[in-house]
């Protein structure tokens, strides 16, 4: 195993996902909660990277709902992010 591999976690590595945590406030910034996962709002896979630029905290909740796209993440993220059943 590579360090990369080793250092990483859900597929950030552990030095940005610490900047990330503190510039977030260790709250989502979609819905306001505790966050607890890092969002890449580009995907890797559809050419984003792991910028702090395209990265966000955010909860499971809203993770599993938030779009592949800037522009939709931004109105997701306006919106409030996942809504949950009261």
């Amino acid at each position: 195993m590579g360090i990369r591999k080793i250092a990483k976690r859900n597929g950030v590595i552990k030095s940005i996902r610490e900047k990330i945590l503190k510039r977030d406030f260790g709250l989502c910034v979609c819905c306001g909660f505790k966050g607890d996962e890092v969002h890449h709002i580009i995907p890797i896979v559809y050419g984003g990277t792991d910028n702090l630029e395209n990265l966000a905290l955010v909860c499971s909740y809203c993770h599993k709902q938030a779009p592949d796209s800037l522009k939709e993440f931004n109105i997701y993220k306006d919106e409030g992010g996942a809504k949950l059943p009261m």
